[in-house]
């Protein structure tokens, strides 16, 4: 037997989502176009967004903070590393949204499913990286 691609081992839902137009997506929302929720951002209790864009997002984490507004920062290490991070956003991708070791099915010494997709939805980029570091340092 002929194995398969990751993207034939996806349900059909999820392939269809992951190649939906951007203008599709409606910017950061979870799948149905609502609020998004995660536990790990105080302020977002009991929801945020949706945001319209991926600035928009890190604008609302950074809480309303705006970089043009500190220019006396100009020499700080952090304050460059966050303006590097700022200036790459790539368009949201769908993602999981809560990638954690509750939610990974496995059989032996193999991943063989992922379940609980509430929070799944179009994220940025490296959203589904920060959960699963967050699950990490516990």
């Amino acid at each position: 037997m002929k194995p398969r691609g990751r993207h034939q081992e996806a349900p059909l839902h999820v392939r269809r989502a992951k190649g939906a137009p951007s203008s599709l997506r409606g910017g950061i929302s979870r799948c149905v176009s609502s609020s998004l929720h995660d536990s790990r951002i105080p302020r977002s209790w009991p929801r945020s967004g949706p945001f319209q864009t991926i600035q928009d997002l890190d604008f609302w984490l950074r809480g309303d903070l705006r970089l043009e507004e500190h220019a006396e920062r100009n020499d700080d290490q952090n304050w460059k590393e966050i303006e590097d991070m700022v200036a790459l956003w790539l368009a949201p991708v769908f993602t999981h949204g809560d990638v954690n070791p509750f939610n990974i099915l496995v059989c032996g010494n193999r991943a063989t499913g992922i379940i609980d997709w509430e929070f799944a939805g179009w994220y940025p980029h490296y959203w589904e990286y920060t959960s699963a570091w967050s699950w990490a340092q516990m």
